[in-house]
């Protein structure tokens, strides 16, 4: 499997909530980051931990993927529902650096769709 379709399946897994298969994916020292809001801890247990308390996932779409050696960008939408119940429309542009074919770090730059505003 190459970087880009090890991407894809992470991708997928986490559209899917299959949390343990993203992990699977990831490096023990993995780092996740949310440029201009924060970064996780290093590894795995992080990571686990941050997801387990993130809104319900009702859809969600991979958008595009374009690979560079070790290095795969790619956008994706996700509608969430919130705690109050209302659905949220999110957009992500992923950015993956792998080692050995597994994430190393990932940094995601997101954008939340703003009222009266549609994509």
């Amino acid at each position: 499997m190459n970087n880009k379709e090890i991407v894809r399946e992470v991708v997928q897994a986490y559209l899917d909530a299959d949390m343990e298969k993203v992990l699977s994916h990831m490096t023990d020292d993995v780092q996740v980051g949310w440029p201009g809001f924060f970064d996780l801890e290093p590894g795995k247990d992080a990571v686990r931990k941050f997801f387990a308390d993130i809104p319900e996932i009702v859809s969600g779409s991979i958008e595009s993927l374009i690979a560079d050696g070790d290095t795969v960008a790619g956008t994706r939408r996700v509608t969430a529902r919130h705690k109050d119940g209302s659905l949220k429309n999110s957009f992500f542009c992923d950015v993956y650096e792998l080692e050995n074919g597994k994430v190393k770090r990932l940094k995601s730059y997101m954008v939340f769709e703003q009222a009266g505003v549609s994509a």
